[in-house]
């Protein structure tokens, strides 16, 4: 486990003017992101959290089965796309587009939810919210520092997920472990009534 976080390490050192530029937008896109969410609420314009997956699920209008799969395949798509945009380095801006484009999206949610809601109706699940947003913010940005290295490759995919490369293996292990972590807490304060409000 130490060689992995050496690498990532690694990867941030040899890349640390794109890890600064992508530390310095996340920060900048959440804070416009907090100001769209409050002008959204106070202008005729509504944001409609019914389509967030995971309100659909504590207001018991999906299953687990489709919380499960489609939070994966949501977040995945980001991952995909990442994925690609970072295999040219003319492409790699692309990529962080859209990882912005994620952080602006779950920012303005995660204050509208604060907005329509309340803070103390929500706040086990706004402390759940966080943790997750951070991790994955903070998984995202690792994952286009280390994708980035192996651009303009001729065998790019192949070189990505080498079992020599273990920062990009790891990242990947990664997502899936910290979703499924945030589906089966979830599911179990859902289990003991601890979300109310919804």
């Amino acid at each position: 486990m130490g060689v992995v976080f050496d690498n990532i390490l690694g990867c941030v050192k040899q890349k640390k003017l794109l890890t600064i530029i992508l530390l310095a937008s996340t920060i900048l896109v959440i804070i416009l992101g907090v100001f769209s969410a409050l002008n959204f609420d106070n202008s005729a314009l509504c944001i409609n959290l019914n389509n967030v997956l995971y309100i659909k699920y504590l207001a018991g209008d999906c299953g687990v089965t489709s919380l499960i799969f489609g939070l994966l395949f949501s977040l995945f798509i980001y991952y995909f796309i990442i994925l690609l945009c970072c295999s040219k380095n003319f492409l790699i801006p692309i990529s962080v587009l859209f990882y912005l484009y994620f952080v602006y999206s779950q920012t303005v949610i995660f204050v509208s939810l604060i907005l329509i809601y309340g803070f103390l109706n929500t706040i086990i699940l706004l402390m759940l919210l966080l943790c997750f947003y951070l991790i994955t913010f903070a998984l995202f940005m690792l994952l286009i520092v280390a994708l980035s290295l192996y651009a303009n490759q001729g065998n790019y995919i192949a070189c990505c997920f080498n079992k020599t490369n273990n920062v990009i293996n790891f990242l990947t292990i990664c997502f899936v472990v910290v979703l499924l972590i945030f589906i089966i807490l979830l599911i179990f304060l859902k289990s003991f009534v601890l979300l109310l409000v919804f």
